[in-house]
């Protein structure tokens, strides 16, 4: 890889992190024994040696924010403290590490990767994790990284290409005919200041078979399931509520970018709204119209011409705010950053899928994450093992919504929910 690699995708993570205030996925994962902290360190080494490109650190050369090589160490501290990354204080890498007792927070960059490839780097991490620390070598889960990562694409640049597609306009966020709701918690706030000082995280855990069991039910995935919950909770947290009900949630771009294993940003966003009052409708036939109504508008951003205009959207993005970075005073901001800051704040549902685990996998007990995306409310869930557990990130101090959303779940089969 060329010594000064420009940033290109996810750049636009990058602008908090030059203010101070880097965006960033943090994941706990709690193991069945207490952390060795030798092994970590041999098992983040041989990460590295895996995936060279995690061992990078990001710094302006001539004009252009860059991928560089960082000869610094990584941050192993005691203590489940938040060590930022791309700061000093976590010696500007794209990972971080802190751990006390059984349990290790992993604070990784947003602007290295999505929420699949922090799924992938994790994947890798914990794989040589057991091998260190079982003193054997495990056979390597079908679809984890272990030899040969740069070969296969793992850093690949998912916008290599501008495609040549209609002029008619990608699908994006639609503008309502009428106002969305938000939640009025982040209205009263005073500050984006004050948000991150009371932020919390709360997870609840649901068996496998319950969550599947419910979502087949209702003609849905787990995504469509849990998104079409969260409206009867939302509803149901705010009965006063006559706004349209929005809910974004992400898609993968690697298949129409030929990025098949890339760990770097390739999604873009889709939102799904619905009525307040179709939000309570919680019979079994308007659960299956909601998850299909859904997956439907899901196939429509996912169509392969709407995907090629979504990836020659954000490839503009990526170069416009890539220029801007570079000389703030010289260029216009980004037209980006207005419409962003116009929109209300809604509900982000993210869906990482399942962990690729080994034989090791009974020996992790639950693994949670919470992606600071901005000051919004966010919901990542995923399956680990027999398991799905469901990561609430909120900027404000309430139980509401994860109470609701623990009801929601009983209400429908799904007895085993509960607050981990």
């Amino acid at each position: 890889m060329e010594k000064y690699r420009p940033v290109k995708s996810g750049i636009i993570n990058l602008v908090p992190g030059v203010q101070g205030d880097p965006v960033f996925v943090k994941e706990y994962i709690t193991f069945k024994e207490d952390i060795d902290e030798a092994a970590l360190r041999e098992a983040i080494h041989r990460t590295v040696q895996s995936m060279p490109f995690i061992a990078k650190k990001i710094e302006l050369h001539e004009g252009r924010y860059c991928y560089v090589d960082n000869p610094l160490p990584f941050v192993i501290a005691k203590g489940l403290k938040e060590v930022r990354t791309f700061l000093a204080e976590g010696n500007y890498h794209s990972l971080t590490f802190a751990y006390e007792k059984n349990k290790l927070c992993i604070v990784l960059d947003h602007v290295f990767f999505d929420g699949m490839g922090v799924k992938m780097v994790l994947e890798t991490l914990l794989y040589h994790y057991f091998c260190v620390v079982d003193d054997k070598t495990y056979e390597v889960p079908n679809g984890v990284f272990v030899n040969d990562c740069e070969a296969q694409g793992l850093f690949d640049e998912p916008y290599r290409e501008n495609f040549s597609v209609d002029d008619s306009p990608a699908m994006t966020y639609p503008k309502a005919e009428r106002e969305i709701f938000s939640f009025p918690e982040l209205q009263a706030s005073a500050s984006q200041a004050e948000l991150a000082k009371v932020t919390e995280f709360m997870t609840i855990s649901v068996n496998s078979a319950e969550f599947m069991g419910y979502a087949k039910g209702v003609g849905g995935s787990p995504l469509s399931a849990l998104t079409t919950i969260w409206f009867t909770v939302l509803q149901k947290s705010h009965p006063e509520n006559d706004k349209l009900l929005r809910i974004v949630t992400t898609f993968s771009l690697r298949d129409i970018l030929a990025a098949h294993n890339t760990v770097l940003n390739a999604f873009d966003l889709m939102s799904y709204d619905v009525e307040p009052e179709e939000a309570l409708r919680t019979d079994r036939e308007a659960e299956r119209d909601k998850n299909l109504a859904f997956r439907d508008i899901l196939k429509q951003y996912r169509n392969p011409e709407s995907m090629r205009k979504s990836a020659n959207k954000l490839r503009g993005i990526n170069e416009e705010v890539s220029v801007w970075l570079g000389d703030t005073s010289a260029h216009e901001t980004p037209k980006i950053f207005a419409e962003f800051k116009a929109m209300p704040v809604p509900l982000y549902v993210i869906y990482m899928g399942s962990f690729r685990l080994g034989e090791y996998a009974g020996r992790i007990e639950n693994i949670q994450a919470f992606s600071k995306i901005n000051s919004t409310y966010s919901c990542a869930f995923f399956e680990v093992g027999d398991r799905f557990f469901i990561s609430l990130r909120q900027p404000f101090h309430s139980e509401l919504y994860r109470d609701n959303l623990l009801d929601e779940l009983k209400q429908r089969g799904m007895t085993s929910a509960c607050v981990i």
